[in-house]
């Protein structure tokens, strides 16, 4: 199989590759990982392969069948795509309804039809329930893919009766190539920068690079931890507030604290490496606090990015996270 434009995730695509190579392509296929990973990416590519009429299947999808051609440009009559939107609930039961009564219907040109189901966590209980009269006893020539940020916030009786592949964020070894050909006059430190702030996930450094709020991130990082030293709470709460309503660049600012942390404990313990752009400030906690404070933070910071993929209401994270940050240095 190929993997044209899909950069990274060496074992999903030795995973794909085994299934559309032997033909025993699933039913359903679901593909999780965060935003700008590059699952839509792969949905598409894997979809192009389920049409593409080469008659080598390790060649497809081989971009040029007629099957290929129009795929790419998104007229292939029988690859159709579903929801889009990652707000709760937004996938509704109507549509559901109406992709099930579509999938009865037999393919237009290809051998089968592709049904891509973009973030399907944003489905509720009810279109869930829907979604499995169907994925359980699909017809012979309908082909599933899901996109989702995590196969958990999916049904198990959905999880059940798929196959699921993983996709993360790329190594920079592996996103500089990419970023330098697609953006050249951009900075190399500030590529690389924007790989570490996050985590390799291209769909992420490519908007980030196009409207700059990435900046406010690094700037904000180093602030909040630095209003952790004060007496009081006031410091934390005036930082913590300028965070923007934007889970993309808060999982950023999450992830720089995270780093920031670290580099304070490698001082702590002298080591010289440093992974955040704010040496000044690591050098600030480390001779505030203990080691122990330290590790807490890092811990802490680990939490709280889990409980940010989740959704949840954007006021209560911030209360959430000055309490628990606060917490972990024992004030």
């Amino acid at each position: 199989m190929q993997f044209k434009g899909f950069v990274g995730n060496a074992d999903v695509k030795e995973q794909l590759s085994s299934l559309v190579d032997s033909g025993r392509m699933p039913h359903a296929l679901l593909i999780e990982g965060p935003s700008g990973s590059g699952r839509r990416t792969l949905a598409r590519i894997a979809a192009q392969a389920a049409v593409c009429s080469h008659p080598d299947r390790t060649a497809r999808p081989c971009g040029t069948c007629s099957h290929c051609i129009k795929a790419q440009a998104g007229t292939h009559p029988d690859i159709s795509f579903f929801g889009g939107s990652e707000r709760a609930r937004s996938f509704s039961i109507k549509t559901v309804r109406e992709l099930r009564e579509e999938g009865y219907r037999r393919p237009n040109e290809a051998e089968c039809r592709v049904f891509v189901l973009v973030n399907a966590q944003a489905m509720g209980t009810e279109a869930q329930d829907a979604l499995l009269r169907i994925i359980e006893e699909p017809p012979r020539h309908l082909r599933f893919i899901l996109t989702c940020q995590s196969r958990f916030q999916l049904l198990e009786t959905i999880r059940s009766r798929t196959f699921a592949l993983a996709v993360k964020g790329v190594t920079e070894a592996e996103a500089m190539p990419f970023l330098r050909q697609k953006f050249p006059s951009a900075a190399e430190q500030e590529l690389q920068t924007l790989v570490r702030l996050y985590g390799g996930c291209l769909g992420q450094i490519e908007q980030a690079l196009t409207d700059g709020k990435w900046k406010d991130g690094l700037q904000l990082a180093p602030a909040i931890a630095e209003a952790l030293l004060a007496s009081g709470e006031m410091a934390l709460l005036k930082e913590t507030s300028a965070l923007p309503k934007d889970a993309v660049l808060i999982a950023g600012v999450l992830r720089e604290l995270r780093f920031l942390f670290r580099d304070a404990l490698a001082v702590k313990c002298g080591r010289q490496e440093r992974l955040a752009p704010s040496p000044e400030t690591a050098d600030k906690l480390a001779a505030a606090l203990t080691a122990q404070h330290l590790v807490s933070l890092i811990d802490t910071v680990a939490a709280l990015e889990t409980m940010q993929r989740y959704n949840i209401n954007h006021s209560l994270f911030v209360t959430e996270m000055c309490a628990r940050l606060r917490t972990a240095i024992g004030r």
